[in-house]
């Protein structure tokens, strides 16, 4: 319990501190730096932000549990005292993929990952180290993205075993990437072992709060006109969507508005071609029927190709109806074949039609001319 409380106040400590101050505490620690490169260890000592070599001895991956004899051996003449130590495992050991979670899942990002391991990986939680780094969070489509990095238990135990028995157990078991800690709260070792300094390390923490009084105040109102800040952006994006959403809404609005209209006052080709099916005399039947515009174009045959261009002139819905290639007798068919074109009545409006309606007792209505239709003209 004393030790979580430790890490709860660190962690509060920390969202509070300005970055120029945490900072500072940084190249103040001293860490100890064990990284597995192929066949070789190296122990660098980081003092800060300075990087020495201790030394270089060989590491071999089926006989971990040997390495911290090694290691005592190597250091036992000159023992460095530092802050923590840190483990980097080598890439072929970590299984590395993306994740995507709810964004409600951000306050308690490891649990929420550990909760659903079994289904995203081969593996259940009791059988893997993991660790969890944040990648990319989307406000707006509400989920967040991580990346997890995975370690078989039986690959690293053997090797963090050695390592605590000669007193140099990792605070920190760091991926390839270097950025997300793999090694279990449960598993790290406990802050207040007299390597660690312990009581300097209080003393600076003494130092801290005193500077935190001064910088606090300032530090929050900053910190507040920053989330009032993100909240705006957020907000303006949220409205700039929902004003492009509108605009869409009304192009579609627009364009179905367009298409009714077009439908009320063009005629439908199905209907032309009932009315031009009306229109032909019994005797003929065509192979060919095109409309384009306001013009119909036929191919067909009849016992006489001169009456079917009278029959489709003498009806009410076509007009100017014309041979467009010459009439040639098919002795195949024993019938004559023609092509002829004609214009299209255009249709009243339901507004023209009850006019007329109204108005015919008035006026007798005037007869259509092959030169000059009636009717509106789309």
């Amino acid at each position: 319990m004393v030790r979580r409380f430790w890490h709860w106040w660190l962690g509060e400590l920390a969202d509070l501190a300005p970055q120029s101050v945490l900072a500072m505490l940084k190249r103040w620690r001293r860490s100890l730096l064990l990284e597995i490169e192929g066949n070789l260890l190296s122990v660098v000592l980081v003092d800060g932000d300075d990087r020495r070599l201790l030394t270089q001895m060989p590491f071999d991956a089926l006989t971990p549990a040997a390495l911290g004899d090694v290691l005592h051996s190597a250091l036992a003449q000159d023992p460095p005292h530092v802050d923590d130590v840190i483990l980097k495992i080598p890439e072929h050991w970590v299984l590395t993929r993306r994740l995507r979670l709810p964004i409600a899942a951000r306050e308690s990002l490891r649990e929420a990952v550990e909760y659903d391991l079994d289904r995203q990986t081969p593996f259940t939680p009791d059988q893997v180290y993991f660790g969890v780094m944040e990648r990319n969070v989307d406000y707006r489509g509400g989920h967040i993205e991580v990346e997890l990095d995975l370690v078989r238990r039986t690959d690293l135990e053997p090797l963090l075993a050695s390592l605590k028995e000669v007193g140099y157990g990792p605070d920190q078991v760091l991926s390839p990437s270097g950025q997300s800690n793999i090694l279990p709260q449960s598993e790290q070792p406990n802050p207040f072992a007299p390597w660690r300094r312990a009581t300097g390390f209080l003393a600076l923490a003494v130092v801290g709060l005193a500077l935190l009084a001064a910088w606090l105040p300032m530090n929050r109102v900053t910190a507040a006109r920053e989330n009032i800040a993100d909240d705006v952006r957020r907000a303006r994006a949220e409205a700039l969507a929902v004003d492009e959403l509108r605009r869409e809404l009304q192009d579609i609005e627009a364009r179905q508005t367009q298409l009714l209209e077009r439908r009320r006052f063009e005629p439908m080709v199905v209907g032309i071609l009932a009315d031009m099916t009306k229109a032909l005399p019994e005797d003929a039947f065509l192979i060919e029927f095109s409309y384009e515009g306001r013009e119909v174009t036929v191919t067909g045959y009849a016992q006489t190709a001169s009456v079917v261009l009278t029959a489709i002139e003498d009806s009410p819905r076509f007009f100017q109806a014309r041979f467009i290639s010459p009439v040639t007798p098919d002795q195949r068919v024993g019938r004559e074949r023609f092509s002829l074109a004609a214009v299209i009545e255009p249709m009243e409006t339901g507004a023209e039609v009850a006019s007329s309606q109204m108005d015919g007792d008035k006026e007798e209505p005037k007869a259509k001319s092959n030169l000059e239709p009636q009717g509106a003209v789309r």
